[in-house]
Parts: C-alpha cells; sequence; structure tokens
C-alpha cells in the first residue's frame, strides 16, 4: 500500500476497484488492532448509484468494515435539506440503517433559521440531525486537483509578489504551494496559456505524476516558449522534483530532448531497487542528502560541473 500501481483512465479503474477489497481490509484490520477509534473518510457522495457495485470508499467501504456512517451535508453549496434527503432515499435498505446521524457544515449566519427546517427533515427520513458546524475561514488542504480546475486556488487580486505556477496536466503535490499563497504579500496563480506568464515575478514548474507526458505538453501549448521567453527577459524560473527534471537537458532520454537548456544534466535511470538500509545515510555530493527507507527512484544529476546523485522516496 501507498505506492503508485499504475496509471489508469476511470473506466479501467472501475473495472480494477474488486481487486482492492482484500488490500484494503488487510490495511483496515492492521489499524483495526493498533488503534481504539478509526474515521473512514468518505469521497464524493454515498448515494453514487451508478458506481454503488464497485463502492470501495463510501457504504462500500462502511460495509466491509461493518461500521455506522454519519452523513455529513454541505450547506454552503445550497439546497442542504434536498441534499440530505435524496442521499437518504437513494440508499438501500441496509446502507441507510447504518446512517446514525446527519451534520450540516459550513453554516453562515444565525442557526435558528435552521430549526424548522431540520425538524422537518428528521420526520421525513427518521434520522437526527446531530449537531450544525459554522463556517471558519480555515486553509484546509483539498483531497486532489479538482480544486485547481474549479480556480478554488487562483487569487485575482494583486500582491506584492506574483508567482506563476505551470498547470501541467500530471500535476502531483500542487499543495507544496498553499504556504506561499497563504502569505498576505504573495499572490499564487496556476497557469495554462503563455500568456498568462505575463507580470510574473516568479514562475515554477511543479511536481508531475507524468514527467515525459507533461513535457510533451509543455511543448506543444506553447508554454516552453512562453517559460523561456520569460527567462530570457529575468524572470526566475524554479522547477519543483519532476518540474526540475523539465529543466535539464536529458541525457538518455533521446525519445524527449531538454527544450530549456538550463545547465543542468539529468538521467532518469529505468531500473528501480528497493532495499533495507539504516537510515540517516550521507550519500556523496556537494551538500549532503539523507535517505530512508522505502522505495526510490535514482537521479543522477549534474548542475555546474557538479555531480549528484539524488534518491526519491516513493
Amino acid at each position: 500500500m501507498g505506492k503508485v500501481a499504475t496509471d489508469m483512465d476511470a473506466v479501467s479503474y472501475h473495472e480494477y476497484k474488486p481487486r482492492l477489497r482484500e488490500q484494503i481490509l488487510t490495511v483496515y484490520n492492521s489499524l483495526a488492532q493498533e488503534y481504539d477509534v478509526l474515521v473512514l473518510e468518505g469521497a464524493g457522495s454515498p448515494a453514487e448509484i451508478n458506481l454503488r457495485d464497485r463502492d470501495i470508499v463510501n457504504m462500500g467501504m462502511a460495509e466491509m468494515a461493518q461500521c455506522p456512517v454519519i452523513l455529513v451535508a454541505d450547506i454552503d453549496r445550497g439546497g442542504v435539506f434536498a441534499s440530505i434527503y435524496g442521499t437518504l432515499a437513494l440508499l438501500h435498505d441496509s446502507e441507510r440503517a447504518r446512517v446514525k446521524g446527519v451534520i450540516i457544515n459550513k453554516f453562515r449566519g444565525d442557526v435558528t433559521l435552521l430549526y424548522s427546517g431540520i425538524e422537518q427533515i428528521e420526520a421525513l427520513t427518521g434520522v437526527p440531525v446531530l449537531g450544525v458546524m459554522p463556517w471558519l475561514e480555515v486553509d484546509l488542504e483539498d483531497e486532489d486537483g479538482v480544486a485547481l480546475q474549479k480556480g478554488k486556488y487562483l487569487r485575482t487580486d494583486r500582491r506584492d509578489i506574483d508567482i506563476a505556477v505551470v498547470q501541467v496536466p500530471h500535476i502531483s503535490n500542487f499543495t507544496d504551494f498553499n504556504a506561499l499563497a497563504a502569505q498576505p504579500d504573495v499572490r499564487v496563480r496556476y497557469v495554462r496559456h503563455p500568456e498568462e506568464l505575463v507580470g510574473a515575478d516568479l514562475i515554477i514548474l511543479p511536481g508531475s505524476k507524468n514527467t515525459l507526458g507533461d513535457l510533451v505538453w509543455l511543448r506543444e501549448s506553447a508554454m516552453a516558449h512562453g517559460v523561456l521567453q520569460a527567462h530570457r527577459q529575468g524572470v526566475p524560473v524554479a522547477g519543483i522534483c519532476g518540474g526540475y527534471q523539465m529543466l535539464a537537458t536529458p541525457l538518455l532520454m533521446r525519445w524527449s530532448p531538454g527544450w530549456a537548456r538550463f545547465p543542468v544534466l539529468v538521467c532518469l535511470i529505468p531500473s528501480r531497487t528497493s532495499r533495507r538500509i539504516k537510515p540517516p545515510r550521507r550519500l556523496k555530493g556537494r551538500w549532503p542528502l539523507c535517505c530512508r527507507d522505502g522505495w526510490r527512484r535514482r537521479l543522477a544529476w549534474r548542475c555546474a560541473g557538479m555531480k549528484f546523485i539524488w534518491a526519491r522516496r516513493h
């Protein structure tokens, strides 16, 4: 568990899910032996009737774990009572029996305005409303990159420092930039078109789940040209993990030569090895690096004439 298995489209993943049940149960049982209380967070809606037969994250997981369910409804989106009623109506009887209560989340205003609605929804469904959670101004990380597509992380107001993060199709760990976005004088923008780079004080190429695929996208979208043009005009360019690799001129990747021509050489070693070592272990190089146990992909790179070996945990 915790390792990347493969890249799949939605249909392939739907077909693959039944094979994960045994692994999920093994992990769950292991955690149940170690902890007194486990909280299983679902994903999306528990009433996805088109996906019910292969569900492994919502009511399907509750069935595997034989655990009760609390339904959390987001009132900030509007229509919270219709959402509660419709969700419970679409559940099977056995699934509905697991729902022990409802929590209304992200409420703003006077809670007394909800009282009559709460009484009616409890009478209609037979499920109690356990409480109402107020809206809190907190910056919590989202579970996936859908938030980027919705523009949640796009700040349109001008700040003292403007940072443009290139939103490659296979971006990974987009929450790396939350700390920057939280600064009062910093604006973080996710950009997909070269013209959006105008005005940036810093351009960042983020990590990628598919470095080669995103490298192709950078070329075909003309974003690579835009980044180079901005760099020639004095805009600093930074790369993180896969983004750094994309800035390099590869040694052995003839099928995808580097585009940025920065003074960095990268060699992706196709073979992967796994072995136990005693942490921390110092690696040779100008700056010390530490390795710990786990899967690693070895990457050799050379910067300004200095050779390093970089180990990234999987």
